[in-house]
């Protein structure tokens, strides 16, 4: 335009001049132009419009709810690192306990558990019965009867019972049965004792080794009481040498000799020769015979040498017993990763536990070696070699690889994103399918997951009806997930 000059907005604070400059000739301009050219009205008496939406109450709530959830994922953190601190100083033998621990005698209030009360003093009242098949079922230490002994109860009054009952009952199967529930309750005086190794020494069969057991349990609370709480054992050389005279050179599948060397060495933990006895079932005992001489040697022993670790990871990878396979699991988190690195056995230990999170038909098994595996510090190892296995030639391996992460956890949104990716595109249906169970046994709630499901339901064959389970069991635990927080 002739004679006229546009100014560019950026600008505008440098121009305050509307009109011609003289020295130029040029006329200048406000860009852009100001309402007032347009309207004549003031701009200060126009009154705001009315919005549908606050913006500044929007602004504010955005702020709000940021806000908060950033104080909630901090409350949860807090939260969780309080978990794991405890967690850490727990024992691990209490936490990963295969069997339930076993209640130990207490008193028994009248006030607080009455019906308990008037069953131990209907059982009392039968020990002087002058019927022998009551006196006897009211001391019998068998779960099959709601005996003294199975109601766990160290009451004076019914330990003076029993005592009474060793001493003066006529009846030979009622003072033994006395003396088993006096012993199993802690009550360790001289005639006790001494009926307990006669009874001991006329039993064969089943019912020498259920006595066997109850004596070993006895005397496993016994050992782990502190000193000042023990109470002294009456005749003990007597009972030593009666076990002893059960360690016979000759190998069998009986657990009497391995139930009296852990006796032994519950009374001693110095005694050699039984140490050394029930060292000798880690190498060629049966696997009942090695999961009791393990907890001995491992737990109570705290022999944790190379030769142990090793013992422990035969266990759990051979050991046909599922249960003896989770007790070397937790054997093995008992014994920590500072003395399996001190043995030289990380690496080890490591590949028998990547292993173990596959390679094992029990899922309780392959959740217990995940569980041991982050209780080792050994996880975030195990990811990085899960995620490059991954990326495998090998189908099987890559199979492997996904349980495993089933069982684990995915460490990040890289993996979920490679295993959506391996869903669509792996040329194997074996991964594939793993890939999907997956998804439903880590309850993966997330939007492309569901997506992935979905487009797998579309189609026909096993993959699809495979999708359609997962799909399921994700909207049950969703369900679930919303009925117990509402």
């Amino acid at each position: 335009m002739n004679g006229i000059k546009q100014v560019p907005p950026s600008s505008l604070k440098a121009v305050s001049v509307q009109g011609e400059n003289r020295t130029t000739g040029l006329i200048l301009l406000v860009l852009p132009p100001q309402p007032t050219r347009w309207s004549k009205e003031n701009p200060g008496s126009i009154k705001p419009q009315p919005h549908i939406i606050n913006q500044v109450a929007v602004t504010c709530q955005i702020k709000i709810s940021r806000k908060q959830k950033a104080e909630e994922q901090k409350k949860r953190k807090i939260k969780h690192e309080r978990y794991m601190q405890q967690f850490r100083k727990t024992t691990y033998a209490i936490l990963l306990s295969v069997s339930k621990p076993q209640d130990k005698p207490r008193a028994v209030h009248p006030e607080k558990d009455p019906l308990k009360w008037q069953r131990l003093m209907h059982l009392i009242k039968s020990l002087s019965s002058p019927v022998p098949l009551e006196r006897r079922d009211a001391a019998k230490a068998s779960p099959t009867f709601s005996t003294l002994q199975c109601l766990q109860s160290n009451n004076q009054e019914v330990v003076s019972a029993l005592y009474t009952t060793l001493l003066r009952d006529d009846d030979s199967v009622v003072r033994n049965e006395a003396a088993k529930a006096l012993v199993i309750l802690g009550y360790w005086k001289e005639e006790v004792v001494l009926r307990l190794i006669q009874v001991i020494k006329e039993s064969t069969g089943k019912l020498l080794e259920d006595m066997m057991i109850d004596l070993r349990n006895s005397l496993w609370d016994w050992a782990t009481q502190s000193l000042d709480q023990r109470s002294e054992i009456k005749a003990k050389e007597k009972l030593v040498f009666m076990l002893r005279s059960f360690m016979t050179t000759v190998r069998s599948k009986d657990m009497v000799p391995v139930n009296a060397t852990a006796c032994l060495c519950y009374l001693n933990k110095n005694d050699e020769e039984a140490i050394d006895y029930i060292m000798s079932y880690l190498q060629g005992g049966t696997s009942y015979q090695k999961e009791q001489a393990l907890e001995v040697v491992v737990r109570f022993l705290r022999i944790n040498k190379q030769y142990q670790i090793q013992s422990l990871l035969e266990q759990f990878r051979t050991s046909p017993v599922y249960k003896h396979r989770l007790k070397a699991l937790d054997l093995l988190a008992f014994v920590g990763l500072s003395n399996i690195t001190k043995a030289g056995m990380y690496q080890a230990v490591l590949e028998a536990l990547k292993q173990k999170l596959w390679d094992d038909p029990v899922l309780a098994v392959r959740r217990r070696a995940g569980l041991v595996v982050n209780l080792l510090d050994m996880k975030m190892t195990v990811w990085k070699d899960m995620e490059q296995q991954l990326k495998d030639d090998d189908a099987e391996v890559r199979g492997s690889a996904v349980i495993s992460l089933g069982v684990l956890g995915l460490p990040n949104n890289k993996v979920l994103q490679l295993l959506l990716d391996m869903v669509e595109v792996d040329l194997s249906q074996y991964v594939r399918f793993q890939i999907i169970r997956t998804f439903a046994q880590l309850h993966l709630n997330d939007p492309r997951v569901k997506r992935s499901l979905l487009n797998r339901q579309l189609g026909e064959g096993p993959l699809a009806r495979e999708a359609q389970k997962a799909m399921r069991i994700l909207e049950n635990a969703r369900y679930q997930k919303v009925t117990s927080t509402s």
